[in-house]
Formats: C-alpha cells, sequence, structure tokens
C-alpha cells in the first residue's frame, strides 16, 4: 500500500512539474511574441510619413487595438454607438471636405435641394423601403403604398398580405410590412396620435440626442435609417454612410478600409463640417452611381460622368492642391429619384430576394 502511494505521488509531482514548465514555455513565448509584434508595428510606422497614415496602418494592422473603442459591424443591432471608433485617425480635415464637397459639385451640379415636404413618418417609412432596393424601385414601391392606403392608419388596420402586394417590387415585402406595422403599433400605444392618425411630428421639437434613441427602438431602424431621417426629414446636421459614401470614403483614406458603416459614420459624422453634410452626402452618392473609378466594384448605375476629380486626393500623403484658400460655401443638390434611397444600389441578388421567415438582414444591411 505504501508502496503504490508512494508510486502515485512520484508520478503526480512529476506531472505537476511537466505542467509548471509548459506554462514558462508558454509565456516566454507570449512575451516574445509581443515584443516582435510591437517591433514589426513600430518598423512600419517609421515607413509612414504623416501621422495620420499611422493611425490608418495601426487601425488596419491591429495595432493600438486598447486605445480604440469596439464597435459592433452589425448594422442590424439598433445602436448607434456614440464613441469615436478611429480617436487617432484626423482625416478628413474640414479643408479636405470642402475640398470634395467643391469638386464634386463642380462636376455634377449644385445648389439645388434635395428633400420632401412630408411628414416625419411618411420619411421614416420610404427609408426603410429603400433598404436592398434600387433608387427606381424604391420610389415606386412608397407611390404605390400610398396610393392604395393614403393613411397610417389604413396600412396599420389592413391585413399584412394586402400591404405586401403593393411593395412587392422592392422585394422582402414581408419583412418590411411586418416591421412598419410594428412601428404604426408602437406609435399609436405610445399614444402619439394626431386626429386619429399615428404621427411622428412630435420628434421635430426633440434634442438630436433623444431622437436618436427614440428611433432606434424600433426594429428594422439602425444608424443609417436614423440619419437619414434626421437630415432629409428633420434637417438636423446628420451625414448618413450608405454604400457609395463608405466606398468612396475609403478609397480618399478617409476611414480605414476594414472600417463598417457604422464605425464610418461615427468618424465621419463628427469630421465633416455641418454645413456640408447634406451636400457633400448627395454628392458622395450621386458620385458613387456614375464614376467608373468610384463606384463600387466599377458597376455603374447611372450614365457615366467622366474623368474622375477625386483622384488626386486618393493617393496617401497627398496634399490636394484645391485646399489652398479653400473657403467655398455649401451647396444643395437634388435627386429626383423621390425618397431618399441613398443606401440602395443594384438590386440585391436573387438569394437575398428570398422572402424567409429567418431573413432579418434588410435592418441596414450593405447592398
Amino acid at each position: 500500500m505504501d508502496l503504490r502511494r508512494s508510486a502515485r505521488g512520484a508520478r503526480q509531482a512529476k506531472s505537476e512539474e511537466q505542467d509548471s514548465k509548459k506554462i514558462s514555455v508558454k509565456r516566454e513565448h507570449d512575451d516574445s511574441s509581443g515584443v516582435h509584434g510591437h517591433k514589426r508595428v513600430r518598423k512600419h510606422e517609421k515607413a509612414v510619413k504623416s501621422e495620420d497614415e499611422k493611425a490608418l496602418v495601426q487601425v488596419e494592422e491591429g495595432a493600438g487595438q486598447d486605445e480604440m473603442v469596439a464597435v459592433s459591424a452589425d448594422e442590424g443591432s439598433g445602436e448607434m454607438v456614440a464613441a469615436e471608433p478611429y480617436p487617432n485617425l484626423r482625416r478628413p480635415s474640414a479643408d479636405e471636405c470642402y475640398a470634395v464637397e467643391r469638386a464634386l459639385r463642380d462636376l455634377h451640379g449644385g445648389d439645388r435641394v434635395k428633400g420632401r415636404d412630408c411628414s416625419v413618418l411618411d420619411m421614416l417609412v420610404s427609408v426603410m423601403l429603400s433598404q436592398n432596393t434600387t433608387d427606381k424601385l424604391s420610389k415606386q414601391t412608397f407611390q404605390s403604398l400610398k396610393a392604395a392606403f393614403p393613411t397610417w392608419r389604413a396600412v396599420l388596420d389592413a391585413p399584412a398580405a394586402d400591404v405586401e402586394a403593393t411593395i412587392q417590387k422592392g422585394g422582402l415585402a414581408h419583412t418590411k410590412v411586418k416591421r412598419i406595422q410594428a412601428i404604426l403599433q408602437s406609435v399609436v400605444d405610445e399614444g402619439h396620435v394626431v386626429s386619429g392618425e399615428p404621427s411622428l411630428e412630435h420628434l421635430r421639437g426633440v434634442a438630436d440626442e433623444q431622437v436618436k434613441p427614440a428611433l432606434l427602438r424600433y426594429n428594422g431602424v439602425g444608424p443609417k435609417t436614423v440619419a437619414c431621417v434626421m437630415m432629409f426629414g428633420l434637417g438636423r446636421s446628420e451625414f448618413p454612410v450608405d454604400t457609395h459614401v463608405l466606398h468612396i470614403a475609403q478609397r480618399l483614406h478617409w476611414v480605414p478600409q476594414a472600417a463598417t458603416r457604422i464605425q464610418a459614420y461615427q468618424h465621419l459624422n463628427r469630421r465633416v463640417p455641418d454645413d456640408i453634410k447634406h451636400s457633400l452626402h448627395l454628392l458622395l452618392v450621386e458620385h458613387g452611381k456614375c464614376c467608373v473609378s468610384c463606384a463600387k466594384n466599377g458597376r455603374l448605375q447611372k450614365e457615366s460622368s467622366g474623368s474622375c476629380p477625386l483622384q488626386p486626393l486618393i493617393h496617401r500623403g497627398t496634399t490636394p492642391p484645391q485646399l489652398e484658400g479653400s473657403t467655398s460655401q455649401p451647396a444643395m443638390l437634388k435627386d429626383d429619384d423621390g425618397p431618399p434611397a441613398s443606401g440602395a444600389g443594384a438590386a440585391a441578388p436573387a438569394a437575398v430576394k428570398t422572402e424567409g421567415a429567418e431573413l432579418v438582414r434588410v435592418k441596414e444591411e450593405d447592398e
């Protein structure tokens, strides 16, 4: 018995010694990897000329992560993160924004205002209908919905299938109608009713900090939708980021290549001057549809605009020649395609169009 106990104790002591060695080796490896990792980052940073480029390199390669706020890439989470995702990135400067706005205005025209004289609820629904479809189809579905159901109370009281039939062309009708009717019911339940009609007009007198959470509570409403409603419907200084804006911002190195639309929104909404947020957003969307160089995947949605004035700005570290003496004032652009569908690009693939019960990608999803 004593011999067995002694042998068992010896084996246990040997096992503990081996485990201790493994832990020691692992710690040495981790420490070594950390040192070498930092050396690689520092070595790479030395080759970068500007501080802003350094911030981009750190963000894209994973250095400096402890200094950054993690932001969910899920744009349907219903959260409008308030933190700055790229605190070390000082681009774009105000001058860069004015330069790009002026260059695109010279190319595409300006001094026109895009907007609709409509209710806040009209604007919210029109933006929701623009998700995962084209501008043209978005306009048609909104008009079809309003023609069949002139009031939002009628939309709320109608069978879902009847409402779906009016917006079928825009795709994902079942999911969109379910969410729209749920929002209308919530508005009524909260007592926001005017002359028997659901209404969100009370938001016109509410501060931005209260409008955002008030809208984000609704299923199907994400940061881009809220920003569009606030800018187009409430006249607030917001800078929505759709697929066109994100793609061009990445090419201009205003945000890291891996930035999500939420992260780009949180960064650019702080950096873009308030007085050109409206016009710059519209111009970037327009440019992304008709510039071969700046269209995502080179796929045009409109006739080509010719040579791209942004090419001199796209090379990292190059100071744009337009910046000197930039004092241009903001200009507005009108899009005759109807309700804002800034996130709408080419029609979604057939697989995305499937009306499956499990499909919840409609909410603020990249097209």
